[in-house]
Parts: structure tokens; C-alpha cells; sequence
């Protein structure tokens, strides 16, 4: 099979792309990433601190507000995706305007609370605003 052909159908030699000498450039390294966090991945990892990493947007199943976070506990950073509550959404809101890209980088102080169904939500505290 000719260099070209297997290009074309994705086969190329994967050392090739390896090989800065040949055009091609070396593999970036993959950080662990999770999925949607829990209030029980919040009690169960420790995380205090969400830094928003991604702009907040709305979508998802039940039109949520969702963005990527580090979780942060101490000095451990680990990727997670957020669909926040409408509660969180207006918190933000309020502190930091509707223009969402305005969220990204911010850090914000969390802690869990019981609902009436039993499962842990994700709360913010409000002296932080």
C-alpha cells in the first residue's frame, strides 16, 4: 500500500506523526479528567474550591448551566465538567454579570448540602461575594 493511500484512510505510520524530523510533532501528555461532579465526588475527594476553566453555558438534558472546572483540593487540581444548580447560576449572576466569559478563571469557595430526596447538592458560600 503506497504512503498516500494509507493517509488518505487514516493508516499512516503513527511514528511518522511522532517524528518532528518529518513533519510531524510530538504527542501532547492527557491530564485525568472526570465527568459531571457530585456533591458526593465534593465530599468524597475534599475538593473546597471550583476554579471555572471553560466559558458556562447553557445546554445539557435539562437546559443546566454547564462549564469545566478544577476541583480543587489542597494543592490537587482535577478536571470535571459542572452543570450548576439555577441557584448557583443566579449567585454568579449577580457577583459577576451575565456575560459569562467573565466567570472563566474565577475561584469559588463550595460545600455540599442535603436535599429533601437525600442526594447531595453543590452550594456556594455567600461571604464570598
Amino acid at each position: 500500500m503506497l504512503q498516500e493511500d494509507r493517509t488518505e484512510w487514516g493508516l499512516m505510520d503513527k511514528s511518522l506523526l511522532l517524528d518532528s524530523d518529518n513533519g510531524g510533532d510530538k504527542m501532547a501528555k492527557l491530564e485525568k479528567k472526570h465527568g459531571y461532579i457530585k456533591g458526593e465526588n465534593v465530599d468524597e475527594y475534599g475538593y473546597k474550591q471550583f476554579q471555572i476553566i471553560s466559558e458556562p453555558k447553557e445546554g445539557g438534558d435539562y437546559e443546566k448551566v454547564e462549564c469545566q472546572i478544577n476541583a480543587i483540593q489542597g494543592k490537587t487540581k482535577e478536571k470535571w465538567v459542572w452543570s450548576m444548580t439555577d441557584i448557583v447560576r443566579n449567585q454568579l449572576i449577580e457577583a459577576y454579570g451575565s456575560d459569562s466569559t467573565e466567570w472563566i478563571g474565577k475561584t469559588l469557595e463550595v460545600y455540599t448540602e442535603e436535599t429533601k430526596n437525600g442526594k447531595k447538592t453543590i452550594k456556594l458560600f455567600k461571604e464570598q461575594f
